[in-house]
C-alpha cells in the first residue's frame, strides 16, 4: 500500500485538498500561530496605551471634525471592532459622531458597496457616521501638498487632508512591495491620487523583486512614510491579526512608532524557514477576499516565487469568484508577445491601475509555469494570460508532477500573506535575486 499525504488549502470559503504519495517530501510553510485575543479589550487597551503619542481622547479636545481612514474589503482587518474603540476615544472627548467621517482607502481598487460598508463598519456606524469612498482618478477631490524627496507628488484626498485630526486604521502583516502593510499605506497608495499612485508604483520606487520583510533603504516603504507625514497623519490603530480572523495583538500611537511596534510583534510570526527550494509550489493566497478574482489571487505568486526553482512549476489556487478581474491586467497579458514583452512595457511605461499585477504575473512566468486552481475562469481565458488550468488541485498536482518525474519535495503554502520565505542559511529571507539572478527574459 502507497501511503499518502493529504495536502488542504483556503480556497474561496472553503477548501480543497489533494493527495500526494509519501514518497515526496512536503514542506509545509506556515506562520507561527497568532491566537485570537479578546478583540475589544485588546483594541481597548492600544488605545489607552499609545505608543510615542498622547491618548486619542486627549488629541480630540476641541476637535468637531475628525477622519478616520479604513482598509475595504481586499484586506481583511478588524474594522467593526477597531472603529468602535476610536469612536468611544472620541465621544470621550466631546466630538460629534456626525463630525466623524469614514474614508474607505480604496487606492485604485472599485467603490466598496453599501454591502461591504455595513459589513465592515456595522449597521450602527455605518449609518451614523459619514462614509465616503476614496476615488483615485477623481482629481478634484483630492489636494496637492508637494512633492516628496524622489519626485512623488503627494496628492491626498481631500476630506482627510481638511480635518482636524486624521485617524489611520489598518493591519500588519508581509506585503510584497512594501514591506509590511499598515501605517503609511493607508494614505499612499490608499487615499492618494492617480498619478501620486502611479508614480510611487513604478519601477525605481517599487522594488522589483518580491519584498516581504524589507523595510530599510525601501523607497516603497519610505516614500509613504513621507507622504503620510506631508498629510499630517495624527494617530494609527493597526492590528496584527488572528491567524484565522480576529484581533492578535493591537497598537495605537504614533504614524510611525506605533507601526513599527506592530512589525516587531509580526516580524518573527511570519518568518518562516524554507529547507530547499522546490520544482513544485503550491500556494493560496488564502481564500476569500484574498482570492475574490484574479488580479488579487496573483499577488500569491510573489510568495511563491521566492521558493521556486527556476523552470518550475507554482499551483495557484485560487477560487477567483468575481473572475480575471480589472480589464488593464488582462489587456496587458494579452498584447505583449511574452512575458518580458510586459515586464519591459511596464519598465518603459510605468504604472496604470491593472498594469501592476500584469507586470508581477509576467516577472513569476519569467521564472516558472504557472497552473491557477479554479472553476470560475476558464481554460480558454487563462492560456491567454500565459497561464495553465485546473478545475481541482489533484488535477493540478498530476500535471505538474507529470512534467517534473524527478520531483522528490512540494513546498506547500496555504496562506502567502502571512509569511516571510527564508532559507536556514539566509536571515534576510528568500529574494530571487539572490538564489536566480536576473530573470529569465528568453
Amino acid at each position: 500500500m502507497v501511503l499518502v499525504i493529504t495536502l488542504r488549502l483556503p480556497y474561496g470559503k472553503t477548501e480543497v485538498s489533494a493527495k500526494v504519495s509519501r514518497q515526496h517530501s512536503v514542506h509545509l510553510l506556515e506562520a507561527k500561530e497568532r491566537r485570537p485575543s479578546d478583540g475589544a479589550a485588546e483594541i481597548r487597551r492600544a488605545l489607552e496605551n499609545p505608543v510615542g503619542s498622547p491618548r486619542l481622547r486627549d488629541l480630540a479636545k476641541g476637535v468637531s471634525r475628525v477622519s478616520i481612514v479604513v482598509n475595504d474589503i481586499t484586506r481583511p482587518t478588524s474594522t467593526k471592532a477597531i472603529l468602535k474603540g476610536i469612536c468611544r476615544e472620541l465621544w470621550g472627548a466631546g466630538v460629534p459622531l456626525d463630525g466623524v467621517t469614514a474614508i474607505v482607502a480604496t487606492g485604485t481598487h472599485r467603490p466598496a458597496t453599501p454591502g461591504e460598508i455595513e459589513d465592515s463598519l456595522g449597521p450602527d456606524l455605518s449609518r451614523r457616521l459619514k462614509v465616503l469612498n476614496h476615488r483615485c482618478s477623481h482629481d478634484d477631490e483630492g489636494e496637492y501638498l508637494g512633492h516628496t524627496a524622489r519626485g512623488v507628488p503627494v496628492i491626498v484626498n481631500r476630506a482627510l487632508v481638511r480635518s482636524e485630526l486624521r485617524i489611520l486604521t489598518g493591519v500588519i502583516l508581509p506585503h510584497h512591495s512594501a514591506g509590511y502593510s499598515g501605517g503609511r499605506k493607508s494614505v499612499l497608495p490608499g487615499v492618494s491620487g492617480l498619478e501620486s499612485i502611479r508614480v510611487h508604483h513604478s519601477l525605481g520606487i517599487r522594488p522589483f523583486w518580491p519584498s516581504p520583510g524589507y523595510l530599510h533603504g525601501n523607497p516603497f516603504h519610505e516614500e509613504a512614510v513621507e507622504a503620510a507625514r506631508m498629510c499630517r497623519s495624527d494617530f494609527i490603530v493597526n492590528v496584527v491579526p488572528a491567524t484565522y480572523g480576529g484581533v492578535h495583538k493591537a497598537f495605537s500611537g504614533h504614524l510611525e512608532e506605533a507601526h513599527m511596534a506592530g512589525v516587531a510583534v509580526c516580524e518573527p510570526l511570519c518568518r518562516v524557514t524554507c529547507p530547499e527550494m522546490s520544482e513544485i509550489v503550491v500556494v493560496s493566497p488564502g481564500g476569500y477576499p484574498r482570492d475574490l478574482d484574479l488580479y488579487q489571487g496573483v499577488k500569491a505568486l510573489c510568495t511563491a516565487e521566492m521558493v521556486v526553482k527556476p523552470g518550475g512549476t507554482v499551483i495557484l489556487v485560487a477560487e477567483c469568484g468575481e473572475g480575471g478581474g480589472d480589464r488593464t491586467f488582462a489587456s496587458w497579458m494579452k498584447e505583449c508577445s511574452n512575458p518580458a514583452g510586459v515586464i519591459g512595457r511596464y519598465r518603459e511605461e510605468g504604472f496604470r491601475p491593472g498594469a501592476n499585477k500584469a507586470f508581477m504575473l509576467a516577472r513569476a512566468l519569467t521564472r516558472c509555469r504557472v497552473l491557477v486552481v479554479t472553476q470560475a475562469v476558464t481554460r480558454g481565458e487563462l492560456e491567454t494570460l500565459g497561464l495553465g488550468h485546473a478545475d481541482t488541485l489533484q488535477e493540478a498536482l498530476n500535471m505538474a508532477l507529470a512534467d517534473h518525474p524527478e520531483c522528490r519535495s512540494l513546498t506547500v503554502i496555504p496562506r502567502t500573506s502571512h509569511i516571510i520565505p527564508q532559507f536556514s542559511n539566509d536571515g534576510e529571507g528568500a529574494d530571487p535575486e539572490k538564489k536566480g539572478g536576473e530573470p529569465l527574459l528568453a
